[in-house]
C-alpha cells in the first residue's frame, strides 16, 4: 500500500517591491530589476540605449547591466543589475511601462491528511457532495476524450517524468535554474500538481500532456524573472497562438507574487496572444492581493474543502473566478511507492486546468475570453457555504464541475 509523506508545498508569494515608486531593499547588496516596455516597441534600440547608459555610469562597478531578455506577445521585458542613476534614467524613459525590483519568495507550509475526495466532487452535480472523504472508493466520471491532444504547461518546481502514473505524458522543456541545479523536482510540489492534472490515478484530464517548465528552485522559491522567463519560453513554444488562432495549450501556475506590474503585464500579453492561464488565488485567508491575478486575463482559483466550505486558508473576494477542491488533496509523490497529500489553492488551480483541458479537447472552448464564462456555466451555483467575510467581499459562489466536458 502506498505510504503518505509530509511535504512542503509552495504557493510562492514573491516578495516584490511595488512598482511606483521603486522600493529599496536594504538587505541586498546587488539589486536586480525587472523592466517591462510598452507594447509594440523596438526592444533592440532600447536595450542598446540602456547598455550605453550603463557603460557611461560612474557607479556601474559591480553591476552587470542587462542580464536577461524576454518577449511575451507584443511586450518585451528585460532584467538587469543597475545602479541608482541608471535605474532613475530607465524609469523616466518614454519606452518603459514599469520598472521594479526583483526579489525572492518565502515558501508556505501545507498539512498532510488522507482525503481522496476531490475527483468525486468534480463529477457529482448535487447541491452537497456526500461520501466518506477519507476513502479511495469514490466514483469519478469523465468523458472518454479526457483532454487528449491538449498540452498543459506546468510552471512549478519540476515534474518527475519517470513516475509510472505519468508514463509517456511528461515533456521536460525548461529549467530557469539550470546553472545551479538539475531539472529534477526536488520538492515534490510540481509532480503533485501535474498528478492532479493528468495522472492515471489522481488526474482530472487523464490523456492530456504536461510540459515541465521549472521556475521554482529546490527550496521552492521563485523570482519575478523566473516567472516571466518561463512564460516567455512557453509563448515561444505554444501551438496555434495568434490573434485569430485557437490554442490547444494552457498554462498552470500554482504560485503567485506580491502585486507586481511586470508579472501582470506578462500574463496580460500572454492572454492577448491567445493563451489561457490558470493561477492560484493564494493562501492568506484574505482578499486576493497577489499577482498574476488580473480580471478577465487569468483564471483565478480559490479552494474549498470536502464539505464544500471555503478552505480556512483560501483567499477570496471579487478577483476569484471559481472555486475547486484544494484541501487535503491526494496526488503523486517524488518518492517511489508513495503518494502525498497537500493543501492549498495551489492544489485547487490544477483541477481547473484539468477541466479546461477536457473542454479544449472536446472543442467546447473557442477563445480564451470564453474560459471563465464556460466554467461558470458548468459550475454549481450557490453550492459553497460562505461566512460573513466572503459574502461582504462579493465573493462569487460557484463550485467547479466538469459537466462531462460537454
Amino acid at each position: 500500500m502506498a505510504g503518505t509523506l509530509r511535504l512542503l508545498a509552495f504557493f510562492a508569494p514573491v516578495l516584490l517591491a511595488q512598482a511606483w515608486p521603486i522600493q529599496e531593499n536594504n538587505n541586498s547588496t546587488t539589486k536586480q530589476y525587472i523592466v517591462a516596455l510598452k507594447a509594440n516597441l523596438d526592444a533592440d534600440s532600447h536595450i542598446q540605449w540602456v547598455s550605453d547608459v550603463h557603460s557611461r555610469s560612474l557607479g556601474r562597478r559591480d553591476t552587470a547591466g542587462v542580464t536577461n531578455r524576454h518577449r511575451i506577445g507584443d511586450v518585451h521585458f528585460y532584467t538587469g543589475e543597475f545602479n541608482e542613476d541608471t535605474v532613475a534614467q530607465i524609469d523616466r524613459h518614454s519606452d518603459v511601462d514599469i520598472i521594479e525590483e526583483d526579489q525572492t519568495d518565502i515558501a508556505h507550509d501545507y498539512v498532510q491528511w488522507n482525503a481522496p475526495w476531490n475527483l468525486a466532487q468534480l463529477s457529482a452535480f448535487s447541491s452537497k457532495w456526500r461520501g466518506n472523504p477519507w476513502e479511495l472508493k469514490h466514483k469519478y466520471t469523465y468523458d472518454g476524450i479526457a483532454g487528449e491532444g491538449v498540452v498543459v504547461y506546468v510552471m512549478d518546481s519540476g515534474i518527475q517524468e519517470n513516475h509510472p502514473d505519468l508514463a509517456g505524458r511528461v515533456i521536460k522543456a525548461y529549467n530557469y535554474w539550470h546553472k545551479f541545479e538539475s531539472d529534477d523536482d526536488n520538492s515534490g510540489h510540481g509532480t503533485h500538481v501535474a498528478g492532479i492534472i493528468v495522472s492515471r490515478t489522481y488526474g482530472v484530464a487523464k490523456k492530456a500532456i504536461v510540459v515541465d517548465v521549472k521556475v521554482a528552485n529546490k527550496m521552492g522559491h521563485v523570482t519575478a524573472d523566473s516567472v516571466i522567463s518561463g512564460l516567455s519560453f512557453i509563448m515561444q513554444q505554444a501551438r496555434h497562438i495568434g490573434p485569430f488562432g485557437i490554442s490547444m495549450d494552457l498554462v498552470n501556475f500554482s504560485g503567485g507574487v506580491l502585486p507586481s506590474k511586470a508579472v501582470d503585464i506578462a500574463f496580460r500579453a500572454a492572454h492577448r496572444a491567445g493563451m489561457v492561464c490558470v493561477v492560484a488565488a493564494g493562501d492568506d485567508a484574505s482578499l486576493v492581493r497577489t499577482s498574476p491575478q488580473i480580471e478577465h486575463t487569468t483564471v483565478v482559483v480559490g479552494s474549498v474543502d470536502w464539505k464544500q466550505e471555503i478552505s480556512r486558508f483560501s483567499n477570496y473576494g471579487p478577483k476569484v473566478d471559481i472555486f475547486a477542491p484544494g484541501d487535503h488533496i491526494r496526488s503523486l509523490s517524488i518518492r517511489q511507492g508513495y503518494d502525498s497529500i497537500m493543501s492549498g489553492t495551489a492544489m485547487a488551480a490544477p483541477h481547473i486546468s484539468g477541466i479546461i483541458a477536457m473542454l479544449k479537447a472536446a472543442r467546447y472552448l473557442d477563445w480564451p475570453d470564453m474560459t471563465v464564462t464556460r466554467l461558470r456555466e458548468l459550475a454549481r451555483k450557490g453550492a459553497i457555504t460562505m461566512n460573513r467575510h466572503h459574502l461582504d467581499s462579493n465573493t462569487i459562489n460557484v463550485l467547479a464541475y466538469h459537466g462531462g466536458a460537454t
